[in-house]
């Protein structure tokens, strides 16, 4: 068996024709100047040849399917082992990415959540055991055979909507009984201000006429209608009702005769479209019309560009001569300030004619005259126009123009889901807890606070097997990514907040979750972000990946990991053309005491860093952050003086992108450019004024 990889031939970018031994099962670094030809060697060459060959030895049908790697130029690599890349990237846009996902640790909670998970009634939050539909029809079936049971949905409404529109629409799908506070709804008006509890009628069955078949059939429609619950009345004769205690205790609520049926996976994910909140689709965001986005200036008129382009605009001409049409009819001027136009033609542009047609003209801008079409038409109003697109495309999943895309995306902002408020799952998901907590509150949670959440759980004696090695494997996982510094961040974290140093961590925790044995992991600069404090811990896993029977390189410029490795590669001596070679290799004496090794110096001590005596001063302007309280900001005031270079700087999590990127930045573009951008949590931001522009 060979114990290195052999590197003939390299030519890769700016390699000059190098060879390079690497041992294996053991940590490499790859270091040197940028531009020095590092990643050529770590990922073009190595990582690139070993995809290269697994992709190869796949079959036609799979190759056809899979883009095809181009072979690096080398004349040939041996002792290649499956390769991993973990690269330094930013988070992953896809807005269903999280903490949670990436880590795996979401799947195992969510496999909790159906094994121990303590459902609870929609109306009264009394909890109670779910049984599966076969329990619940052998239940019916245990009852006399005159006896008459009743299924039911509970229905819910959700935000923005009325009782009334609520049942109007239960009458458009076909349901014939609906049933207001448990009675059935004869018309009469709803009290809008109270929480009403609607259901719908499945099915009424006596149970010696209805077979299992047929039962299981209705009880499964009321489920899916009543979004995993479902309610049960027992009538004992036809002439009266009478329940039975007996048949809802500890199974069901015994005020509201509310069941559950068995509890699956996919019910806690917001990637299933059954589970995902009605409004925001499972996103936890929600896309807001902001009405300063669409009156910019109020000082100015339409003409002159008080609304956004994509609303109204000279060379679109069906606006301008919509805009001209509804200006003549309503007596207002197109060339008059916004703020000084009649409140009645204001309303009108924003919120519409309500039903009221006007006559369509066209203005000829040379004459100055207007031209009659001979159609009439009502208008929708800028308001109800931007709802209706985002209706379209994000409720009713239909194609929009671009043009109007654009316009949603110029006068929205985005804000929490008014229905979800930010969990992403709908109410009857949230109803079912483990230890007296819901899924998202759980993924709300740091993942220290989580650990000591799951390691203080008792879990019943009946479901204590299953349970246990479920959590066993949620706390080893947790372990894991708090070892390497992550500790402070949630399971609800979006990957797209967080840094391209904190997800390569992440991914890293995830490899040394799976177990496996005889791996490669590339890795790239995976204590870049790390305060000092944190960057043993990334060590530290570095090494259980080693000794766990890995090989693992890295590229890397910190001296600290540089130290920590068993073998060293340096490739210099310059960037670009004046690179690509290997400059030293071996282990940390033999690099310390090579006198052409540049890392080597550094590492001794005979080449350092000189600390600057003079300081530069600020030119007196300073810009103040007050009242910060994003994330985990505890209401500070931050004053940060102009001219001069700043360094924000503490451990990891402590607060320092919030206030920056997330304050600071975004607040600055609000104001300098008054675009989209929603800044954190805070009071106000003095002095910016000073600044004409901000990049990040």
């Amino acid at each position: 068996m060979r114990n290195s990889i052999t590197i003939k031939g390299a030519r890769e970018n700016n390699l000059k024709n190098i060879d390079v031994e690497i041992p294996r099962n053991t940590i490499t670094v790859i270091t040197g100047i940028s531009g020095a030809g590092k990643s050529s060697l770590a990922f073009d060459v190595i990582y690139g040849e070993g995809q290269r060959r697994l992709l190869e030895s796949l079959s036609t049908y799979a190759k056809n399917r899979i883009p095809q790697m181009k072979k690096p130029d080398v004349d040939f690599v041996f002792g290649l082992s499956p390769v991993a890349v973990i690269e330094q990237k930013k988070g992953i846009q896809n807005p269903r990415s999280t903490v949670g996902t990436i880590t795996d640790i979401n799947d195992y909670i969510r496999l909790l959540f159906t094994t121990i998970g303590v459902p609870s009634c929609p109306y009264c939050k009394k909890e109670f055991s779910f049984r599966t539909v076969n329990q619940i029809i052998e239940r019916i079936q245990n009852l006399p055979d005159d006896t008459v049971v009743e299924v039911l949905a509970p229905i819910l409404r959700i935000h923005g909507e009325t009782y009334e529109y609520l049942i109007e629409e239960l009458k458009g799908k076909g349901f014939k009984e609906i049933r207001l506070n448990g009675k059935p709804y004869n018309n009469e008006p709803i009290d809008e201000h109270r929480d009403n509890m609607i259901s719908v009628l499945i099915d009424s069955i006596t149970v010696r006429n209805c077979s299992k078949n047929s039962l299981d059939s209705i009880i499964r429609n009321g489920m899916k209608i009543g979004e995993g619950f479902v309610q049960i009345e027992v009538i004992y004769d036809t002439k009266g009702f009478g329940t039975t205690q007996n048949f809802y205790d500890a199974v069901s609520c015994p005020q509201h005769h509310v069941f559950i049926g068995e509890l699956l996976p996919y019910y806690f994910t917001p990637n299933e479209i059954d589970s995902a909140c009605y409004i925001c689709k499972g996103l936890g965001r929600y896309l807001r019309l902001d009405r300063s986005l669409i009156v910019r200036d109020p000082q100015k008129s339409i003409n002159q560009g008080t609304f956004s382009s994509a609303i109204y605009s000279r060379g679109s001409r069906r606006n301008y001569d919509l805009f001209n049409s509804i200006s003549k009819h309503y007596k207002f001027s197109l060339d008059v300030p916004f703020e000084e136009l009649p409140e009645r033609a204001r309303d009108i542009l924003l919120n519409g004619t309500r039903g009221e047609h006007f006559e369509l003209v066209r203005y000829d801008m040379v004459t100055g005259k207007y031209t009659s079409t001979g159609e009439y038409a009502s208008y929708d109003g800028i308001v109800n126009e931007v709802e209706n697109i985002y209706k379209k495309t994000f409720k009713l999943g239909e194609t929009v123009t671009p043009i109007q895309l654009n316009l949603l995306e110029k006068v929205t902002t985005e804000s929490t889901c008014p229905e979800c408020l930010g969990t992403k799952l709908i109410k009857q998901r949230l109803m079912v807890k483990i230890g007296g907590k819901n899924i998202h509150e759980l993924g709300e949670m740091s993942l220290v606070e989580l650990k000591d959440f799951f390691c203080s759980l008792q879990i019943a004696e009946q479901k204590s097997d299953v349970g246990n090695l479920i959590m066993k494997e949620i706390i080893t996982r947790l372990d894991q990514t708090i070892d390497i510094g992550l500790g402070y961040l949630n399971l609800n974290r979006s990957t797209d907040s967080i840094s391209g140093g904190e997800l390569q961590r992440l991914c890293l925790s995830r490899q040394m979750s799976s177990g496996l044995m005889g791996m490669m992991y590339v890795l790239d600069e995976p204590s870049i972000g790390l305060h000092p404090k944190d960057g043993t811990k990334v060590i530290n896993i570095l090494k259980k990946l080693r000794d766990t029977g890995n090989t693992v390189i890295i590229v890397e410029h910190d001296l600290d990991t540089i130290s920590q490795a068993d073998y060293i590669i340096e490739v210099g001596p310059g960037a670009g053309a004046h690179g690509g070679v290997i400059t030293a290799q071996g282990t940390i004496k033999e690099i310390t005491d090579n006198p052409m090794s540049l890392t080597g110096q550094y590492l001794s001590g005979k080449k350092a860093i000189n600390v600057p005596k003079v300081r530069r001063e600020p030119n007196g302007k300073s810009i103040r952050i007050i009242g910060a309280r994003e994330n985990n900001l505890k209401n500070i005031d931050v004053e940060i003086p102009l001219g001069i270079l700043i360094c924000v700087t503490g451990v990891s999590g402590s607060g320092k992108s919030s206030l920056i990127n997330d304050i600071l930045y975004k607040g600055l573009c609000s104001i300098i450019y008054g675009n989209r951008e929603v800044p954190g949590s805070h009071t106000a931001i003095d002095g910016y004024q000073y600044v004409n522009d901000v990049i990040n």
